[in-house]
């Protein structure tokens, strides 16, 4: 078991921040697009007299 903890490659802080970054951007990247959509969707539907 020990063998195998040497075997790990642990990130650093530099790393560990960077993917931190890049999962919060995509958050609210795809946050942003689909509230968009969501918007966009419901104009449709309110203009089409669905809603």
């Amino acid at each position: 078991m020990r063998q195998e903890i040497k075997n790990v490659h642990w990130l650093t802080k530099k790393e560990l921040a960077r993917d931190a970054f890049v999962v919060l951007a995509f958050t609210v990247i795809l946050g942003v697009y689909f509230y968009g959509a969501d918007a966009l969707i419901a104009l449709i539907l309110k203009t089409l007299g669905l809603s």
